[in-house]
């Protein structure tokens, strides 16, 4: 599940006119663990594709708008793991099972023995993503080709993310290129509130960065966790097949107990 996180960073995808392919690059470094890989990004107006090389891994992820699924490939192992709309609806009732349950436990433990077990899983359980306030740092910095606005995010007052942004007409880009990418919010937004798999601002609002990133830094405790950076876009047309399980890959039950 790692890797999801980089996904919901990474650019998935940019298109310049409607019905239009695009493939794009991006550079992408975990400092963590220290290890560079490659992601390379495929939209199209309702599909989107995301491969994530780097050399322990060789995966990708297609969500498929019109067929309300998503699909997570190892290319490895030549497997995958299909999520559907009725899948997402399982793993949300469960979760929620799962928390009644969990309450109902504490509620017949010591109240100091209860007060501790809610302090070690306080942030733990939360389905919502963290509100980030971001805040204009600097202009007409330059990235790769891209002029950019610089953002820092902040979470209270810890800084989690810094992020250059370009104009949309700067990158050939109009905000409705990006219907597919609200399709996915949309698509997970019954587990995780407030989900976004690219973060894209298409009107200007305050605490919130403008335009189309291409460079973003995330930190954690004051430390850089990893950074992604746009290198290239290029319109094409893209085979069908990208969209597409390759032919003898075997599917992998997803495990969900009803």
């Amino acid at each position: 599940m790692r890797y999801l996180s980089f996904i919901f960073l990474g650019v998935f995808g940019l298109s310049f006119i409607l019905n239009a392919g695009v493939r794009m690059v991006s550079d992408y470094e975990d400092y963590e663990v220290k290890e560079k890989g490659t992601h390379i990004g495929y939209i199209e107006k309702d599909k989107m594709r995301y491969d994530v090389k780097t050399e322990k891994t060789d995966m990708a992820v297609i969500f498929r708008a019109d067929k309300e699924l998503f699909w997570s490939i190892d290319n490895k192992k030549k497997t995958y793991i299909e999520i559907t709309k009725r899948d997402m609806e399982k793993m949300k009732k469960k979760m929620e099972e799962g928390m009644e349950m969990m309450e109902e436990q504490l509620k017949n433990l010591p109240p100091e023995q209860r007060k501790k077990i809610e302090e070690m899983m306080k942030g733990k359980t939360k389905t919502e993503v963290p509100k980030i306030i971001y805040k204009k740092v600097g202009t007409s910095e330059k990235v790769n080709q891209w002029v950019c606005d610089k953002y820092e995010g902040l979470e209270g007052k810890n800084k989690v993310e810094e992020v250059w942004t370009t104009d949309f007409s700067k990158i050939g880009l109009k905000p409705e290129d990006l219907k597919v990418m609200e399709e996915m919010g949309k698509f997970f937004s019954q587990m995780m509130k407030g989900v976004s798999f690219y973060k894209i601002q298409t009107e200007k609002k305050e605490d919130k960065f403008f335009g189309v990133p291409v460079r973003i830094i995330g930190y954690d405790e004051g430390e850089k966790k990893f950074k992604m950076e746009l290198k290239e876009i290029k319109r094409e047309n893209l085979a069908p097949t990208l969209f597409e399980i390759p032919k003898g890959y075997k599917k992998e039950k997803l495990e969900i107990e009803e």
